[in-house]
């Protein structure tokens, strides 16, 4: 989980993984633009952090701003993660690790989305 969780705000990843991420993000949206025949909307929470990538990769991008109440994030996110890792684990997970977690991922979210609106 350590290892996956730099790529939220790429802190510390090097550059070389840093471009195969945007060239491999760039080839996704390209398949499914041809394959729909319009333009994507991504929706990933994650992508509040990259917003500055997604910048470089999609000049003219626009993006849509939804303010929720804190807490209904966090009671949501938390239910939608037990639910995917109980579906998806090969061992035990720390609940309370979880919370931390999703603690942590929503500061990192508001604390780099704040950046990149300056």
């Amino acid at each position: 989980m350590d290892h996956y969780q730099r790529y939220l705000t790429f802190r510390g990843v090097p550059a070389g993984e840093l471009q195969m991420w945007k060239e491999a993000l760039l080839q996704f949206v390209r398949k499914l633009t041809w394959k729909y025949q319009r333009p994507m909307i991504l929706k990933s929470p994650g992508h509040t952090c990259r917003i500055r990538f997604l910048l470089e990769l999609f000049p003219t991008a626009r993006f849509v701003h939804i303010h929720r109440n804190p807490y209904t994030v966090f009671l949501s996110t938390k239910r939608m993660t037990e639910i995917s890792v109980e579906l998806m684990r090969f061992q035990r997970f720390d609940r309370q690790l979880l919370v931390e977690r999703i603690i942590e991922n929503y500061r990192a979210c508001t604390t780099c989305s704040s950046r990149s609106a300056r």
